[in-house]
């Protein structure tokens, strides 16, 4: 069985805690999940009209979000641990800190889920905390 750009349906849900004020968003769209030599690689292009495609990559403990587009972001996640962070702004690339409080994925050719719990700091001062749950499962094959 071939284990690239298997077509799933993903449901992303988002929130944000800023300056005591949290939000939260749902998302539902179509991307492709492939195998890598060390775990799983999720593509998708958020509806939100942001542009760009989002790539998640999941193997061994961590996670790389990349984004490209106008809202361009590179981050790198693993529980406990602080990496440095990029997002692309309307005013330039901002460079950031992603401390990932939790970090976990049941992903395997079936689908399953990635959660990741972070907080974001830029230049030392906090921005915000943020968690990521995506539910990943087999795109529903349209009948012909």
């Amino acid at each position: 069985m071939n284990l690239n750009n298997l077509p799933v349906t993903i449901v992303l849900r988002s929130r944000q805690m800023l300056d005591g004020e949290e939000s939260r968003l749902e998302q539902r769209m179509p991307g492709t999940l492939s195998a890598t030599e060390r775990g799983w690689q999720l593509r998708y292009r958020e509806p939100s009209g942001e542009g760009g495609e989002t790539c998640l990559t999941v193997a061994e403990g961590e996670a790389a979000l990349e984004r490209s587009g106008p809202m361009g972001m590179q981050m790198h996640f693993q529980t406990g641990a602080v990496h440095p962070a990029r997002c692309q702004t309307p005013y330039g690339m901002l460079e950031l800190s992603a401390a990932t409080e939790y970090l976990g994925d049941s992903l395997s050719a079936a689908g399953g889920r990635i959660l990741i719990r972070y907080q974001l700091s830029a230049q030392g001062q906090p921005l915000g905390r943020f968690a990521l749950q995506l539910h990943v499962q087999a795109a529903e094959r349209e009948e012909e």
